[in-house]
């Protein structure tokens, strides 16, 4: 998957020239207030040179600072709400952590139903025997949510519509994907949009106030029928866009967690959108 940098973006090219021209406009006009001048310099070329070099150098070193805190961290501001966007472990988080699971809310991790590579079998397996069985009672009584239910197509389980949050302890469990007969986790782009703008109202509905931690949504092993890849920024900026255009407001800060890998196919300054 190709790789991305922040020196990659011309919008950071483009900001830094601009913010150093300010502040050399700035030290300028310190300057004059100072009656401070370059007239001492005998000539106008060697006057000019020195201004060239001046904005040069603070041009470099505002790109430089520019480029850093864009490496592996961003903070966008979405409709009043602080949303920050870096490199992160879920399970370490504070205050809600939103795991996806699949439409049956599933929590047998045997690499069939659920991958223990998986986010999701990650977090059952980081569980005791104990706390499982509470976790399945959870899964199987907190029936908050107004979204509708159906039975599967045996009779024996329930499925729930891609969107639904249920709630344990500081954890989302999010409906994320269908289940197909052959154990397949997917969905397409469509449906993947809808539920990302369903999973909102649902946050909206239990969050109570409490700080807001995502992973990547989709970018493990679900399947997106309809896409042959699944680019990490596109999947990012889809998590955005649903949350710029909700009507939901949220009173805490959201963090939208990358692994490592996912970090380096992400331009952070070109998301932020050089502001």
């Amino acid at each position: 998957m190709k790789k991305y940098s922040p020196f990659a973006s011309p919008t950071l090219w483009k900001d830094s020239f601009v913010l150093a021209f300010i502040i050399l406009g700035g030290i300028e006009t310190v300057m004059s207030i100072m009656s401070i001048s370059l007239d001492c310099i005998g000539n106008i070329p060697a006057r000019i040179a020195i201004v060239v070099a001046a904005y040069v150098i603070l041009a470099a070193i505002v790109l430089y600072v520019k480029y850093r805190r864009a490496e592996s961290e961003t903070t966008l501001t979405i409709r009043g709400i602080n949303v920050t966007v870096k490199r992160g472990n879920i399970f370490r988080a504070d205050g809600w952590k939103l795991i996806p699971f699949n439409e049956y809310f599933d929590t047998h991790v045997d690499d069939v139903i659920i991958a223990k590579s998986s986010l999701n079998g990650k977090y059952i397996e980081s569980l005791s025997d104990d706390d499982k069985e509470e976790l399945r009672k959870a899964i199987n009584t907190d029936d908050k949510s107004p979204l509708p239910r159906y039975c599967s197509p045996d009779g024996t389980r329930t499925r729930y519509e891609l969107g639904t949050i249920k709630t344990f302890r500081d954890t989302m469990m999010l409906a994320l994907t269908h289940f197909n007969e052959q154990h397949e986790a997917h969905t397409n782009r469509a449906e993947y949009e809808h539920t990302l703008r369903t999973m909102w109202k649902e946050i909206g509905r239990v969050y109570a106030g409490k700080p807001i931690t995502l992973p990547l949504i989709g970018a493990g092993i679900t399947r997106l029928d309809d896409m042959a890849t699944k680019p990490n920024a596109e999947l990012l900026k889809c998590i955005i866009c649903t949350l710029r255009t909700s009507t939901i407001t949220f009173n805490a800060p959201i963090t939208i967690l990358l692994t490592e890998d996912a970090l380096k196919t992400v331009n952070l300054y070109e998301l932020k959108g050089g502001k």
